[in-house]
């Protein structure tokens, strides 16, 4: 394989164009056997917010499935509560990196196999606010 020369329209020559704007980008690669040249327009449309979270989770210190890890996506601010079977909260969590591991009042001990409830409250990159709720199967 022969190597090329790359010309981005920006002037950089890597043979990779990490852009982080809309625009209209040019490339110029030539060798010994002659050159092309092409131009890509890029728009960018903005990502709305995303939350997923798991159904079940198994913190039996297998290595496989040990938390409860809610994924967030273009959110700036949450917060994540574990209720029991009472209502009682047994567990809150700040952050963007929201997980339960099982634990009950932040490690004191650990809750049985059940059915629990959460409630993540949660502001995103928009500034508009909203909560959400479910249920997660603990299985030891």
């Amino acid at each position: 394989m022969t190597e090329g020369i790359w010309l981005w329209s920006d002037g950089s020559t890597e043979s990779i164009l990490e852009v982080s704007k809309q625009g209209e980008y040019s490339l110029l690669v030539s060798n010994q056997c002659g050159s092309d040249e092409d131009t890509v327009s890029l728009y960018f449309t903005e990502c709305d917010y995303a939350i997923y979270a798991p159904n079940a989770f198994t913190p039996d210190d297998d290595g496989i499935n040990e938390l409860f890890k809610i994924s967030l996506v273009n959110i700036s601010k949450a917060e994540l509560h574990i209720f029991d079977r009472f209502g009682e909260i047994i567990y809150s969590q700040s952050g963007n990196d929201l997980y339960w591991n099982g634990s009950v009042q932040n490690g004191e001990y650990y809750a049985i196999n059940g059915v629990y409830t959460w409630q993540l409250k949660y502001t995103t990159d928009k500034l508009e606010a909203g909560e959400r709720r479910g249920f997660v199967l603990l299985i030891r």
